[in-house]
């Protein structure tokens, strides 16, 4: 079957090696420069082309969808500033270890820093947070197009080896860019990963058969029914199992960390301090669990991971070994290794729980007691829900994982930005309803999410306003200098009329009674909704720091 394509051959060799290798979704942000990839991509019958007009939230975007989908999502964009943009979302995207293509149009290399417009120094720009830049030759070069269908050939590869992450891919274009040519359609390709072989796992069985009190504790983990039994069988051989909500696992687990630790003395943490450590899955959130295991260090600590890399979160690391959390798991199960039972009995964290659950009912309307109403809303629905940064994902681990609903949050760099767009891009890669929880400062802040055609109705958003970055009251130092306005940048502002203007449905509420009088019809709604909670009236810091003193009793 034929196409009308630019007439580009290295545009066109990009086309073809993108289907070759399972890409089919494509986020393009306007411009001329990038013309001939955008003609090409958007009249190519196997990609799904989405037009986002900020650089930013189209990179977040495709972040959050290509975690959904687990398969690499491509985005294109046009020469100078707009190249700068992408950086936030690949920066996320390479420490969470999520396949991207940025495609950035460039000026013939003759042109830079010759004073033309949006022309800047694109080649390598995102160095430090791509797997690999390819810069291709200029059209005009001899042989251009068999070293850039190497280069091509290179940098796919690398997209598709483990441990995974986002490649740049930057194509100078000379003109004329609008000239078309009838071209043959390659036929679609799956993405076919190229993980690496499991080593260093036959560590584990000397230091499990040594009776220590050991802990798996697990980071940020995609959902899997499969490591959710694992993990149980791995609890019943005497392993501590701590997983947050993020970690997505559902056993007998330790799932409010924070909550027993905020709750120990000194002394109970002593003995909450494993002599084995095993970390498996992505970064934890919980500043409590990386207090204690710095303080009071395992003797050993075997980081499991599909990267390579050396990452010693808790600067006792002793043991490195290459698999993924699955196969980590099947192998504790499998040789049925074991560990010291009683470790657990330190770890009982029905007390802290029960304690966080008694506090709230307590408490009249605040951003701390409307998590426990909302995780009883969810609780065994068919929901995914997104936690933002920062304050919303330190509040959501306090509490219960709501059963069978899925968790996510952007722990890569742990950044505000893109929070929004992230879910939206999720929400766009399944049915299933996609709620995120944000505070105000971050839904402003990327509210250029919702200045598009595509938005999902699937995407609902809770949105709770506390007129404040209320992060640095929580962090109990910013009241306590002269600078206060400029740590938490309070505001009088409210998203109902920005909600109108990009005709996003807007519901409100300033209290439980409220919330749940219109739940239902904001999530069921067949539009992308937002709810906004309103809490400004509330001393949202007072009433954490009570909480932290009675869960400390």
């Amino acid at each position: 079957m034929k196409y009308t394509s630019s007439n580009k051959p290295i545009v066109q060799s990009i086309v073809n090696q993108l289907i070759g290798v399972g890409v089919h979704n494509i986020f393009i942000a306007p411009g001329s420069r990038n013309a001939p990839l955008t003609i090409a991509f958007a009249q190519c019958p196997e990609f799904i082309c989405h037009s986002i007009v900020d650089e930013r939230v189209a990179g977040f975007y495709a972040l959050g969808m290509a975690r959904e989908l687990n398969e690499p999502v491509a985005i294109v964009c046009t020469s100078g500033t707009a190249v700068l943009n992408f950086a936030p979302a690949l920066c996320e995207a390479f420490y969470q270890e999520v396949p991207i293509v940025a495609i950035t149009a460039d000026r013939p290399s003759f042109w830079i820093d010759q004073e033309d417009g949006q022309t800047i120094r694109q080649p390598n720009i995102f160095a430090n947070y791509v797997k690999l830049s390819a810069s291709l030759p200029d059209e005009r070069d001899n042989n251009s197009l068999q070293t850039a269908e190497l280069m091509l050939a290179n940098a796919l590869n690398e997209l598709r080896t483990a441990p995974f992450g986002p490649i740049h891919i930057n194509v100078p274009l000379d003109n004329p860019l609008y000239e078309q040519a009838e071209v043959e359609c390659h036929s679609k390709s799956i993405f076919l990963p190229n993980r690496p072989k499991v080593c260093g796992l036959e560590q584990l069985k000397e230091l499990c058969n040594s009776n220590l009190r050991s802990m798996i504790l697990v980071g940020t983990n995609q959902p899997d029914e499969e490591i959710n039994q694992l993990a149980k069988q791995c609890q019943a051989l005497g392993f501590v199992v701590v997983a947050s909500p993020l970690a997505n696992i559902e056993a007998e687990q330790i799932e409010t960390p924070e909550l027993v630790l905020l709750a120990a003395t000194e002394q109970q943490k002593t003995n909450l301090s494993p002599d084995l450590l095993i970390t498996l899955g992505g970064p934890i959130v919980s500043k409590q669990v990386k207090l204690l295991l710095r303080t009071f260090k395992p003797k050993y600590h075997i980081d499991i991971d599909e990267n390579p890399m050396r990452v010693d979160t808790y600067n006792c690391l002793t043991h490195k070994a290459i698999a993924s959390t699955k196969q980590a798991l099947q192998y504790i199960v499998n040789n049925a290794l074991s560990a010291d039972a009683t470790f657990g009995k330190s770890w009982e964290n029905n007390k802290a729980t029960n304690k966080t659950t008694d506090y709230c009912k307590q408490i009249d309307w605040c951003d701390l007691s409307i998590y426990p109403h909302i995780i009883k809303l969810i609780d065994k629905q068919d929901i995914n829900l997104h936690l933002s940064n920062s304050t919303p994902v330190r509040f959501g681990e306090l509490f219960a994982k709501a059963k069978g609903v899925n968790y996510y949050a952007n722990r890569g760099t742990s950044g505000i930005d893109g929070c929004l767009s992230t879910a939206a891009g999720a929400a766009m890669a399944t049915s299933k309803t996609t709620l995120i929880i944000t505070g105000d400062v971050g839904f402003f802040y990327d509210s250029n999410c919702f200045y598009n055609s595509h938005l999902p109705a699937n995407l609902k958003v809770v949105l709770i306003s506390n007129g404040r970055g209320s992060i640095f009251d929580l962090l109990g130092n910013a009241r306590k200098t002269n600078a206060e306005q400029y740590f938490t940048t309070p505001h009088q502002f409210n998203a109902q009329h920005l909600c109108a203007a990009f005709k996003v449905d807007y519901f409100s509420a300033s209290s439980h009674q409220q919330v749940e009088s219109v739940w239902q019809k904001f999530i069921s709604n067949g539009k992308c909704s937002v709810l906004e909670l309103d809490t400004t009236t509330v001393d949202n810091e007072q009433i954490f720091s009570e909480f932290k003193k009675f869960v400390k009793g």
